[in-house]
């Protein structure tokens, strides 16, 4: 079960997913991933110590992400071939829904 901190820190990052897709990130501002987690900028530096530190999180986050789907699909009781074509069906789903 997640904590509040988590939450909000999940909630943080999600909205800084959001920026940097929309706006890369040099044109990413900690005042605008406040507003899109629904904070106040405040907040953010509790969780973060600065923009690139929220970058930083970001990657951890999504790299954690990849990883869990990875494991997920080797785990499966199917062929090679098999675990191949669904990776890279996720991969390109995941790409398609996220081209930033």
């Amino acid at each position: 079960m997640k904590t509040k901190s988590e939450d909000k820190r999940l909630a943080l990052l999600k909205a800084a997913f959001a920026v940097v897709t929309e706006k890369g990130y040099f044109e990413t501002t900690v005042d605008e991933v406040a507003r899109r987690a629904g904070v106040a900028k405040g907040t953010v530096y509790l969780y973060f110590k600065d923009k690139p530190a929220i970058y930083i999180g970001l990657v951890d986050w999504l790299l954690e992400q990849a990883l869990e789907t990875i494991a997920a699909v080797a785990a499966r009781p199917v062929s090679p071939r098999r675990r191949l074509e669904e990776l890279f069906s996720t991969w390109a789903t995941g790409m398609m829904s996220n081209p930033g």
